[in-house]
């Protein structure tokens, strides 16, 4: 058993190294460029390998547009919508909790509080960092654009890396 991919990679026939290389949905695309080298040194058919490499960058494209929106304006807006979703769940949950738990009653200087007040209190509690809601659309922003590099220094790699 080889523990070196690339020797293993360097045995197979020409059929499923191109099987290898064709494959669009991997993570770790090191063994795809490798095995397109190897088809490109053992003379494979050169078109079918262009066009290929052509649909395995179309696919890394067409992934990051699925999973992000480039618009700035459509970050926030989902970033906004995404933050009072799970804001709005966790106040429920809290509510719940504090809601349902034994009767608390305690009255400091004439003001009675008792579960409901304390479970309203700390609900809202949870809405409180929506007032840096900018800070964290700039963050959003930023993730959106450092995804954005990567896909790009893949796509590069697979320009260079590749010889045809």
């Amino acid at each position: 058993m080889k523990l070196n991919w690339k020797d293993s990679l360097k045995e197979e026939n020409s059929e499923r190294l191109f099987e290898i290389f064709s494959q669009t949905k991997r993570i770790n695309i090191e063994p795809q460029i490798f095995a397109g080298n190897l088809l490109f040194e053992r003379q494979y058919k050169l078109e079918k390998l262009k066009i290929v490499k052509h649909e395995l960058i179309a696919s890394i494209e067409e992934a990051f547009n699925r999973r992000y929106n480039t618009e700035p304006s459509q970050i926030k807006q989902e970033h906004t919508i995404k933050e009072i979703f799970f804001r709005t769940l966790l106040a429920i949950i809290i509510f719940g909790v504090f809601y349902n738990v034994s009767a608390i009653h305690v009255n400091i200087l004439s003001i009675h509080i008792d579960n409901t007040t304390i479970a309203v209190l700390l609900g809202l509690t949870v809405f409180v960092p929506l007032l840096w809601l900018k800070k964290s659309h700039a963050k959003a922003i930023k993730k959106v654009e450092e995804a954005r590099e990567k896909k790009d220094n893949l796509i590069k790699k697979i320009e260079t890396e590749l010889r045809f």
